[in-house]
């Protein structure tokens, strides 16, 4: 894990590309058009409120694995966190976990606490694992929830893996149904990993407050930063083409 940055370049879609994807599997529409596409339901999340107008629907198909079909052939308990985290030609690696919920009171929290709610994750975890009795523990910040006495943390317990033949998938464990999803063509524009001074630099001249998979347009400033740092790696100044929006995106 860790910082990804992205500049993206990203385009409204042509009435005859929304023509030709309709009804195609999204994963293969993804990869023959090089698109972005969003569920409708997460339209109005902070993650894309900032490309809506270049957005358009597509109906398409998805594929999702039967969760309830795996759980049952497997062994698994309902209430045990189940997904799939390992993809190769011949096969899919599942990983079930045992969690356990514990709460740090609002009163606990002594320190200041950045104002993003990443950086505020990272904060509470690290308080929480600073104790002698948590260091073995293992448990993932971005999972922190801010609850009415204090905020929980999701403790692994105990894991399990289990490795499914992706013939199995295909016959056994998926779902297909058609769904309505918002697109846009999309193309790497530039990429950074952990460039924790860049992202810094970014961060003081963006008017959004940026979340981990949000796509935000570049204004003025932030190109300006971006490109200054292009052209002293050595490489050329990023400029939108026609139709196109220049967007900032991280993953982490």
């Amino acid at each position: 894990m860790g910082l990804d940055m992205y500049v993206y370049r990203i385009k409204k879609l042509t009435d005859e590309e929304i023509k030709e994807m309709t009804g195609m599997i999204k994963d293969d529409a993804e990869d023959q058009y090089d698109i972005l596409a969003i569920p409708q339901e997460v339209k109005d999340s902070g993650e894309y409120a900032q490309i809506l107008s270049i957005l358009r629907p597509v109906r398409m198909k998805q594929n999702y694995y039967d969760y309830s079909k795996i759980r049952k052939d497997c062994g698994f308990l309902e209430n045990w966190e189940l997904y799939a985290f390992g993809f190769s030609p011949e096969a899919v690696l599942f990983t079930v976990h045992h969690l356990e919920r514990y709460v740090i009171p609002f009163e606990e929290i002594r320190e200041e606490l950045p104002e993003d709610k990443h950086g505020a994750k990272r904060k509470i975890f690290e308080i929480w694992k600073s104790r002698p009795e948590n260091r073995e523990k293992k448990a993932r910040p971005e999972d922190i929830r801010k609850m009415d006495a204090g905020y929980e943390i999701a403790v692994i317990e105990s894991e399990k893996n289990v490795s499914i033949s992706t013939e199995d998938i295909r016959e056994k464990y998926t779902i297909t149904k058609e769904e309505d999803f918002l697109c846009c063509s999309i193309e790497s524009g530039a990429y950074w990993r952990k460039d924790y001074p860049l992202q810094d630099r970014i961060y003081e001249v963006s008017p959004y407050t940026i979340e981990n998979c949000g796509y935000y347009p570049l204004t003025d400033e932030m190109a300006e930063v971006i490109n200054d740092n292009l052209r002293k790696e050595g490489a050329p100044a990023l400029e939108a083409g026609d139709g196109e929006v220049l967007v900032y995106h991280e993953w982490y």
